[in-house]
């Protein structure tokens, strides 16, 4: 089951690192797509390294250069993606409590949930939607020109 998982996640890697603009998507088509490689990479990471969701972003983003994968630095989403911005849009990931016993070997305490937002660097040029997603799955969104939010409607 790992391995699949594992298989899933690269695949969205690979779906997500490619510019919007060559494949014709819109920013709000990669946005979610974004949302939904985080969403994938914090299940991944949460079961695979038992330190429950990561305490941040960068947590999932690439290890240093020549260091192996870790819990500190799990190597699950690409660069951009791991410092919170990438094709027009910003990524907030918010950690939830702290678990009572972090994983071995781990430097940060992981979560016991998390929510993650996306919404555009500018409002109308880069986006028109922001984004919202926590340790449910579901992507919800809104048109409004603010932060989405637990209590906007889920998409289709």
């Amino acid at each position: 089951m790992l391995l699949g998982l594992i298989v899933v996640v690269a695949l969205l890697y690979i779906s997500t690192t490619t510019p919007f603009e060559h494949r014709g998507r819109s920013p709000e088509t990669s946005a979610v797509g974004a949302v939904r490689t985080i969403n994938t990479a914090v299940v991944t990471y949460q079961q695979y390294y038992g330190n429950g969701y990561p305490p941040s972003l960068r947590t999932l983003g690439p290890p240093p250069a020549g260091e192996r994968a870790s819990c500190d630095a799990a190597g699950l989403i690409d660069p951009a993606l791991a410092l919170g911005q990438k094709d027009g849009f910003v990524f907030e990931y918010c950690a939830g409590p702290a678990v009572e016993k972090g994983g071995k070997g781990c430097t940060a305490a992981g979560a016991k949930s998390y929510t993650v937002m996306a919404y555009p660097v500018e409002y109308g040029k880069t986006g028109k939607l922001s984004f919202f997603s926590d340790d449910s799955g579901k992507i919800r969104a809104t048109k409004e020109n603010r932060r989405a939010t637990s209590t906007d409607p889920p998409l289709e």
